[in-house]
């Protein structure tokens, strides 16, 4: 805890040496019940002081959370999440698609904290445009959503992968990439990332209403189909 502490006021002291994330990950997964809810109070204090590091860096600590959003131990997942979510911006194509795993969790605290990362720059933004000017705040920095034609690709390279491992799901005949939780999540999150980049504000409420708006991802559909990149 007094690393994560230290982590928290100092960030430099921590964030150049990202092995010792692995270090406290690991832990999770084999100290006693104690010892973990402190390595885990402790992973999270330093979580901040990890969003302004090198690229390299930064790939290894998306290894680290792809890796361990996987774990059976559901704390663990919860700090992937929680490091996912924190360290990276919306339209870090990798997090987005560790989080959607992670909203498919059985485990209702690792859903909904991955689903509060995926949305939380979407709904912050819907709400920034109905509410009164004199009473907005700062609008989100940064995408609200990664670059749909990345996080699609993304997603059906990791589906391929999926269906080749243990990690593949049979309903019936049928073998899935996914959980049906997990498959429904990333379906309607693409969704969103498909308005987003047709120039709709994506909002929760287009997935019931998906016709207001359809000339719009027609056309953009259209042209990306027409591209010859």
């Amino acid at each position: 805890v007094a690393i994560g502490k230290l982590g928290l006021k100092l960030p430099s002291l921590v964030n150049k040496d990202v092995s010792m994330i692995q270090t406290f990950f690991d832990a999770m997964s084999t100290e006693d019940r104690d010892t973990q809810m402190s390595v885990q109070e402790a992973l999270g204090l330093m979580a901040p002081a990890f969003r302004q590091i090198e690229p390299q860096n930064q790939k290894f600590i998306e290894a680290i959370v792809a890796t361990y959003i996987e774990k059976e131990e559901y704390q663990v997942r919860l700090v992937a999440v929680q490091y996912a979510g924190e360290v990276f911006g919306q339209d870090n194509v990798a997090t987005r698609y560790t989080l959607l795993l992670g909203a498919g969790d059985v485990r209702d605290e690792v859903a909904v904290a991955s689903r509060n990362s995926l949305y939380s720059a979407m709904k912050k933004a819907n709400k920034e445009d109905f509410a009164p000017r004199a009473k907005r705040e700062s609008t989100p920095e940064g995408p609200v959503l990664p670059d749909f034609v990345e996080i699609l690709m993304y997603v059906m390279d990791k589906s391929a992968i999926r269906l080749k491992s243990s990690y593949k799901v049979i309903m019936g005949s049928t073998e899935l990439p996914f959980t049906v939780a997990v498959g429904s999540e990333a379906c309607d999150y693409l969704r969103l990332c498909l308005w987003n980049a047709a120039g709709v504000s994506p909002s929760k409420e287009l997935l019931s209403t998906p016709e207001k708006d359809a000339p719009k991802v027609a056309r953009y559909l259209q042209d990306l189909l027409q591209d010859p990149k």
